[in-house]
């Protein structure tokens, strides 16, 4: 099963839980991006627009008691200086210092509750490697090389195989 989305040009989105569900997202999405592509003001939507959308979508369904039961990961790189984190408490500037793009990642879940981080993760990788990758990557995000990043995936990935071995054991990687 797929559980990686591409949504328009610069966000991936990633889904843990229910896919029936996830589909539906896929097609809302789907329909959003092909909405704001038609009115041809040369906008396109980034993750942090994605990110919010599908925040407000979520606690709108978990207000109407009709959850969508996913666990969302937002991620992507934007062309600016800057991000714009938001939620419903509070908005908040990020600076980002790479270039030229602006990377983002959060979290949205089936209530609505939205955070982000440098690392994340859905289902039993968020109890089992969530503290594999930040021991791994916080404040290492800028140095980070390609094959850093891929040995720790496959760390993650072993200890989430021994301990639930219903996952396939074989991480793949792509190449360009």
């Amino acid at each position: 099963m797929q559980r990686l989305q591409a949504v328009g040009d610069y966000t991936v989105l990633g889904a843990g839980g229910d896919m029936s569900d996830f589909q539906y997202l896929q097609t809302i999405l789907d329909q959003l991006v092909v909405e704001e592509f038609s009115r041809g003001d040369g906008h396109n939507l980034g993750p942090a627009e994605i990110h919010e959308y599908l925040s407000q979508v979520m606690y709108s369904r978990r207000s109407k008691m009709d959850p969508l039961w996913n666990a969302l990961l937002v991620g992507g790189v934007k062309e600016g200086k800057r991000c714009i984190l938001s939620s419903r408490l509070h908005l908040t500037l990020t600076a980002c210092s790479i270039s030229p793009g602006c990377r983002f990642l959060a979290y949205v879940d089936l209530l609505g509750t939205t955070y982000s981080a440098s690392t994340l993760a859905t289902g039993f990788g968020a109890h089992l490697a969530q503290p594999l990758l930040r021991s791994a990557v916080e404040n290492r995000e800028d140095i980070l090389t390609e094959e850093e990043a891929f040995k720790i995936l496959e760390q993650s990935m072993r200890v989430l195989f021994y301990r639930d071995a219903r996952s396939f054991n074989k991480v793949c990687r792509r190449s360009n």
